[in-house]
C-alpha cells in the first residue's frame, strides 16, 4: 500500500500484537459493562418505585 515491504516474520508479529490488542480491548470493555451493571446507581425515581413496592409488599403480609 505505501511501498513498505515486510518479511513474513514481521507480518506474523504484527498480526499477533494486533490480535492481542483487540482481545484486550474486548475483555476490558466487558469488565466495564459488568462494573456498570454492578455499580448502577439508582435514580430518585427508581428509589421511590422500589420503596413503594417494598411498602406495598410489607402491608400485604
Amino acid at each position: 500500500m505505501f511501498g513498505v515491504v515486510l518479511t513474513a516474520e514481521q507480518v506474523a508479529v504484527i498480526r499477533t500484537y494486533v490480535g492481542r490488542s483487540w482481545a484486550g480491548a474486548i475483555i476490558l470493555s466487558g469488565f466495564g459493562i459488568g462494573a456498570g451493571y454492578l455499580l448502577h446507581k439508582q435514580t430518585p425515581e427508581e428509589k421511590k418505585k422500589r420503596e413503594l413496592a417494598d411498602s406495598s409488599s410489607d402491608t400485604a403480609k
